[in-house]
């Protein structure tokens, strides 16, 4: 295989997720796969390497370089040879091209010496991270056998921990003068004739990652890489000149793999930039009007500025906000003022028992609103602000319902799914779902996420105590709190009202001092349909986006199998 195929190659994947990883993956695949370059008949072949291995391991032992290995009580490898070995090659175990296999061992650390000891956090795939060494004492230098103080060309493994075993290094050496050793989480392996990163290929390579979990043991918490799997990794070997040119070649095809990706980051910075630019110009509208020209330039690039699922975000937070600040619906003179909303509110409050709180004054809110706007807090506007029923799930749904937060799933919830629960009649009456209550979720990592409550003609149904029911009075449209929860200022004020650390809270007392800005309800009704038409674009475009990476993703790793056999 040439650059230029390769290259060609990434044609295929560059716009898919994860596209230049694999690309990287294939290169190693090929390179020990002995696909990379041609063999030659001419090199000494793999057979009279491992003999001369062998016989150079003895001598090593003998001159107490290292120390005697010990006999393997499984001599069989822990994989299977996973394709047949090419032309001059031959398959062996890690433990027979290696003079020494070995984990380091746990040493006292001291703030400062002349011995370094590397951890996992020295382990990275980018590359040895000679920062992150801590010392042994100077005087615990006798402590350590002369095999085990590293040299270049060590193969530095990763051999505990769920996330970090598997992981593998080259050993460059260090500049300065301080010995380095490897701490007992860590494995070491030297080996002898094979090149370094020709093994490290292998080891780095999804033959070998792919099977991580079936070579370790332990929970999967902790997961631990024994020493006698270390040794029976099967490992191709090519001869020596075959491995220089695949070494060669694998830099070789890596740099262009920088650079393709180099050149790429540059174009999604630009991209990001470009489309960061156009959303500023939609958020800095002063009117609808000054909204539509803005929109207009927008729309025109669309398929240009948003090229991933992640890029909707941003819009439909950008709209929300615009929408709560009058700019995308205009507002009409023969609108009845908020004031006379609110009189009618506090009129249905009165008649429901809810207690009046005046309404916050304009001054209080971050921003200028339109004429005939109002700034209120949650609780000015709503009838209730209840927390839920506690009981626990039955599975029989012929009687009242119980609608818990795992219910609802992006924005909707499947009735037929929602389980029953055991309710007194007076309590049903008092936690009654009605249509257009808002649900929010007030604890976990689903805080502050909201439902507007829609019911089937054939469901009764309570909510779980793990949600807070916000009752809007009957004059306001529950869908423009639908819009307000779905804003910034919303969710600004939802954190700074939360509480805990671990599992973070919010109560009723908080939700009804949040401020939102409020319109008059014919203007309400203009909002929440404009928004509709907003999020149904938004939700198209991510759709086909999400089916455009699903489809690239599907047709690369097609690609890669094809090209990999």
């Amino acid at each position: 295989m040439t650059p230029s195929e390769l290259l060609a190659a990434f044609e295929t994947f560059a716009d898919a997720p994860e596209g230049i990883q694999r690309l990287r993956e294939l290169v190693l695949d090929f390179a020990v796969r002995g696909k990379l370059v041609q063999q030659d008949p001419r090199d000494e072949p793999a057979d009279a390497i491992l003999k001369r291995i062998e016989s150079d391991c003895d001598v090593l032992i003998k001159r107490g370089d290292v120390p005697a290995k010990k006999a393997l009580e499984v001599a069989r490898p822990v994989l299977d040879e996973t394709f047949p070995a090419p032309a001059g090659w031959r398959w062996s175990i890690l433990d027979n091209v290696a003079s020494y296999i070995q984990r380091g061992k746990g040493p006292e650390y001291v703030s400062q010496s002349e011995i370094a000891v590397v951890s996992q956090k020295c382990v990275q795939w980018a590359g040895f991270d000679e920062t992150r060494v801590r010392f042994t004492s100077n005087a615990s230098a006798n402590d350590y056998s002369r095999e085990r103080f590293l040299v270049p060309g060590d193969l530095l493994l990763n051999s505990t921990g769920t996330g970090t075993v598997g992981r593998i290094v080259v050993f460059p050496g260090n500049n300065g003068s301080t010995k380095m050793v490897a701490d007992s989480h860590v494995t070491i392996i030297r080996p002898l004739e094979i090149l370094p990163r020709f093994v490290y290929f292998w080891l780095a390579s999804r033959c070998v990652q792919d099977n991580i979990d079936s070579l370790t043991t332990g929970t999967t918490n902790q997961q631990e890489f024994n020493l006698s799997s270390i040794r029976r990794i099967p490992i191709p070997v090519a001869p020596i000149a075959e491995q220089r040119r695949i070494i060669t070649k694998v830099d070789e095809l890596m740099l262009l793999i920088d650079k393709l990706e180099s050149a790429r980051a540059s174009r999604e910075t630009t991209r990001t930039a470009l489309r960061d630019s156009a959303l500023a110009a939609l958020g800095n509208a002063k009117n609808t009007k000054d909204f539509q020209v803005a929109w207009a330039r927008l729309s025109e690039r669309l398929g240009e500025l948003f090229t991933e699922p992640a890029d909707i975000a941003p819009l439909r937070s950008l709209i929300h906000q615009l929408a709560i600040r009058g700019r995308l619906a205009p507002q009409q003179p023969a609108d009845e003022p908020t004031e006379a909303l609110i009189d009618r509110i506090s009129a249905e409050q009165a008649t429901s028992g809810t207690t009046r709180l005046e309404p916050v004054k304009p001054i209080e809110g971050p921003f200028t609103l339109p004429p005939k706007w109002r700034w209120v807090r949650w609780r000015d506007i709503s009838l209730r602000i209840q927390y839920g029923y506690t009981a626990s799930a039955s599975s029989n749904k012929n009687g009242v319902r119980m609608l818990r937060i795992t219910d609802i799933q992006n924005g909707r919830v499947a009735w037929d799914t929602v389980p029953g629960c055991q309710i007194e009649a007076n309590d049903v009456a008092k936690y009654k779902l009605k249509e257009g209550d808002l649900l929010i979720a007030r604890t976990g990592g689903t805080i502050g996420k909201s439902f507007i409550v829609t019911l089937k003609p054939d469901v009764q149904s309570v909510f779980a105590s793990y949600l807070i029911r916000i009752s809007p009075a009957s004059c306001v449209v529950a869908d423009y709190f639908v819009v307000f929860s779905n804003s910034p200022l919303y969710w600004e004020q939802l954190y700074q009202h939360s509480k805990g650390t671990g599992q973070p809270n919010v109560n009723g007392t908080s939700l009804g001092e949040i401020i939102l800005p409020l319109p008059p309800v014919q203007e309400q009704h203009r909002i929440v349909e404009v928004v509709r038409r907003f999020m149904s674009l938004c939700d198209d475009l991510e759709s086909r986006l999400l089916e455009k990476d699903s489809a690239q993703s599907a047709f690369a790793a097609a690609a890669s199998h094809h090209l990999a056999v």
